[in-house]
């Protein structure tokens, strides 16, 4: 079967699955957008400069740390949520004559679109907000204001961008092992059985 199939089938799941989607993409693109902005306070020189600048890396470096680790943890826990929301809509796919293959490329151009509209909301709300936190910090600081929209960072957009993937492709590497660990029964029973621990 063709790439372009699966992404069809993928786009077409993520349109009839709105509401579960939805949320996972929103609250993603906020801890996107809240990691770069601490990481962008953390690595932008002009307010290191500022009175008590320094600290203020230190802390801002420290909150992207724990906004990063908290980020693994939500990304994980939502993925678990949809796959066992979504277990039986698989298992009809292998049923109905899909391979397993087959049935975790469909599932990884459902995280790979899922993905890329976090990312695109994410990063624009952490660019849109960055600037409103770096004029509360100097106020706060007391410091010279750092003036106008212009001050993007392109390393920290590089490094938000591929944390966020990478924490994505890891979630959808356990899904699809998990996929291919279950039998079709299994997967069809699936969204009526508890889990434990992530899937």
């Amino acid at each position: 079967m063709k790439h372009g199939f699966y992404a069809r089938i993928a786009a077409e799941n993520i349109r009839k699955n709105t509401r579960l989607y939805l949320p996972r993409i929103l609250a993603e693109a906020g801890l996107l957008g809240c990691f770069y902005i601490l990481l962008t306070l953390a690595m932008d020189a002009r307010l290191q400069r500022a009175l008590g600048g320094a600290y203020l890396s230190l802390f801002m470096t420290m909150g992207a740390v724990v906004i990063g680790l908290l980020s693994l943890v939500l990304i994980l826990y939502m993925s678990s949520f949809l796959m066992k929301r979504r277990r039986s809509e698989y298992g009809l796919y292998n049923v109905l004559g899909m391979e397993k293959r087959h049935v975790v490329s469909v599932l990884f151009f459902e995280s790979l679109f899922a993905s890329l509209l976090s990312l695109l909301l994410g990063l624009c709300f952490g660019m849109l907000f960055y600037k409103l936190s770096s004029l509360l910090i100097c106020r706060l600081l007391r410091g010279e204001i750092v003036a106008g929209f212009y001050y993007l960072s392109a390393p920290t957009l590089l490094y938000s961008a591929a944390i966020f993937l990478l924490l994505d492709l890891l979630a959808f590497l356990v899904g699809g092992v998990t996929i291919r660990r279950m039998k079709p029964v299994e997967l069809l029973a699936g969204a009526r059985r508890g889990s434990a621990g992530f899937f």
